[in-house]
């Protein structure tokens, strides 16, 4: 801001017999500051955005701005292409971001920005779009670990299914489901999600072969169930020795 007052004094003098002049003013200014000229830094957005649709979420990637003077980034989403986009995370300092509480099903769109420490901050022109349709991540099956099946009597009428291998990925645990009929008519035999490799099935009969499928369930609320496992069949013995196990003809 220039200075809002001041005062000037001048000397004149003048030709013989006509004396010298003084004069004297004083000026106040009563408008508003006169803003300085500023330097507009540029700043460039961020680049390789990547988008990751979830259940009911997104994920959000792009490479870091390597400008030092870059100091964050803004999220913005739209449900158009190309238009609306209301800012959702602001000033973040990751270069990641989950975004939850979408709809599945629906389809968004995103861009990035970067932001400076400038004062005010300086924000960069849009990342290239990307989008996604939220929905949900069907887990793996869990494998039998090769041509044997994963089960094992454990005493007269028990048969403890035991040894199947984890899938990829995390998962919050297995379903187990039982039938004396091969291919139909199963029943899940566990209450809550298994969360070991093994499970103890109680009460069955002696000299009685059972089918087997195995599903994983994943982490999301609630979970998504995976496609069953290939079956496999156990005689149920009434000693606790190693029954007739094998996979089911597909």
């Amino acid at each position: 801001r220039q200075d809002w007052y001041g005062v000037d004094y001048a000397y004149m003098g003048h030709a013989e017999h006509l004396g010298d002049s003084h004069r004297l003013s004083a000026h106040i200014d009563f408008g508003g500051s006169i803003e300085r000229p500023r330097v507009v830094a540029l700043v460039s957005p961020p680049e390789n955005l990547t988008v990751r649709p979830n259940n009911n979420s997104v994920q959000l990637q792009w490479d870091t701005n390597p400008d030092p003077h870059v100091t964050g980034y803004t999220v913005y989403m739209s449900k158009a292409s190309g238009a609306n986009y209301v800012p959702i995370q602001t000033r973040m300092k990751d270069n990641r971001v989950v975004i939850d509480g979408l709809t599945n099903g629906q389809r968004y769109f995103f861009v990035v920005t970067s932001v400076n420490n400038s004062w005010p901050a300086v924000e960069s022109n849009y990342s290239v779009e990307v989008s996604a349709v939220p929905a949900p991540q069907i887990p793996t099956a869990p494998g039998l670990g090769g041509a044997s099946a994963p089960a094992q009597a454990a005493a007269s009428g028990q048969i403890n299914v035991k040894g199947w291998a984890a899938p990829a990925g995390s998962v919050a645990g297995y379903n187990l489901y039982m039938t004396d009929t091969s291919g139909s008519g199963y029943k899940k035999v566990n209450d809550t999600p298994i969360t070991g490799l093994s499970f103890l099935v109680q009460g069955l009969e002696v000299n009685k072969r059972y089918f087997f499928v195995l599903t994983s369930l994943s982490n999301d609320t609630p979970s998504v169930e995976s496609r069953p496992s290939q079956e496999w069949s156990v005689l149920s013995q009434p000693s606790a020795s190693l029954p007739t196990s094998q996979p089911s003809p597909q």
